[in-house]
């Protein structure tokens, strides 16, 4: 049940950021609360009365758990000593670019991509190398060629890697990836792989794990995934790095010592090791999953119906709805995009395309994770506005 009410008296950076006329479909919270068993076992914590250090045998346990799950659903590799606890995917990409590159060194990201993927790069003193995705018989895919002599003549050191794709919805099949691995095996890239959509597939897709194409790509894979948008858990901070060979574990402690990256919270391994434990969760997820399918082609046939000049192309995993508005023929300002103007003009807040990558200002990215009559209302609000 997703009560807007409530979720605007909440602290939800989604739901609070804006004044109560405009409605959100923006930052990629789900509008439902997490999994029961995951409440239960966080109320049992706080029933404990416990708000003290917890010893550090609790970590490993969560470690080993995590290491267990992900082998059994997408068959990494079984091996605790390779997984290091950290607060989200974003910290996970700064640590490893400052690891595996220098100041300077040029980063390949294929775009449009999740705003952090970009702004990782800048913060860190890298330059960027990207590569657009393009539509391709109804879906977003790489140019192999384009980007192997793009990788050949300026030989990056490293790519950063979305998949499940934030924001076009792509799930890459193993071919494709297979074609990036070897990519990065012959051009010796490390890959740093955001995997934290990877449950959220849809039609029978099933989610590859880049470290299991092949042992060479495995020992140049860095994964980095959670539980946080599974479950709804991203303001728990909690999230793992996996490390496809113990080779580049040590390389990476010998950078970072225990503690220089922080330590996640207790509430977080809590509500971590019960997602990838507790068995009820993943019937939970089946349903929830339903759920998101049920909302995207919901979504799709609105504006298939109502604006057929916005390009959509239905996700085929995340809960993320890309949206080409480009054939409206929206004039726009300087400084101005889709995004700010149906904020304006619709009240409609959705997240703005220009902070995917460059030259995307009329592309807006519409988080459809919240009840069937809010979609109804966020592609009615973009369709009359699309049609005026």
């Amino acid at each position: 049940r997703v009560d807007p009410v409530s979720l605007r008296r909440s602290r939800s950076s989604k739901w609070t950021s804006f004044g109560p006329e405009v409605l959100p479909a923006w930052i990629a919270d789900m509008d439902w609360g997490p999994p029961p068993p995951i409440t239960a076992a966080l109320n049992a914590w706080m029933a404990d009365g416990f708000l003290g250090y917890p010893g550090w045998p609790y970590h490993r346990r969560v470690g080993e758990v995590a290491s267990k799950y992900l082998s059994q659903r997408f068959a990494m590799v079984d091996d605790p000593a390779r997984f290091f606890l950290l607060t989200d995917v974003v910290q996970g990409m700064h640590a490893a670019m400052q690891v595996w590159s220098s100041p300077g060194d040029p980063i390949l990201v294929l775009t449009p991509i999740y705003p952090p993927f970009l702004s990782v790069v800048g913060e860190q003193h890298r330059q960027l190398l990207e590569h657009r995705l393009t539509v391709v018989d109804g879906e977003y895919r790489f140019d192999l060629d384009a980007l192997r002599a793009l990788v050949a003549l300026h030989r990056p050191p490293m790519l950063l890697l979305c998949n499940p794709h934030n924001p076009v919805g792509r799930v890459f099949t193993a071919e494709e990836l297979r074609a990036l691995g070897e990519l990065a095996v012959e051009f010796d890239m490390i890959v740093v792989s955001d995997e934290i959509h990877a449950e959220i597939v849809f039609d029978g897709r099933q989610h590859v794990a880049f470290e299991t194409l092949s042992e060479e790509v495995r020992a140049r894979t860095i994964t980095i995934t959670s539980a946080s948008k599974s479950c709804n858990l991203a303001g728990l901070r909690t999230a793992v790095m996996v490390f496809g060979g113990s080779a580049r574990k040590v390389e990476f402690d010998a950078v970072f010592s225990s503690h220089v990256l922080g330590v996640v919270s207790v509430p977080g391994m809590v509500a971590l090791e019960t997602a990838w434990s507790d068995p009820s969760v993943g019937a939970w997820l089946v349903q929830c999953v339903d759920a998101l399918t049920a909302r995207r082609d919901q979504f799709a046939a609105a504006l298939a119906a109502d604006a057929p000049a916005l390009v959509h192309l239905p996700a085929q995993g995340t809960y993320l709805a890309w949206v080409d508005c480009t054939a409206l023929g929206t004039s726009l300002a300087e400084h101005e995009t889709v995004a700010t103007r149906l904020r304006t003009e619709a009240n409609l807040a959705v997240s703005d395309g220009a902070t995917f990558g460059s030259g995307l200002e009329h592309f807006v990215r519409v988080n459809l994770a919240t009840s069937e009559s809010l979609v109804a209302d966020i592609a009615s609000r973009l369709t009359t506005w699309s049609t005026r």
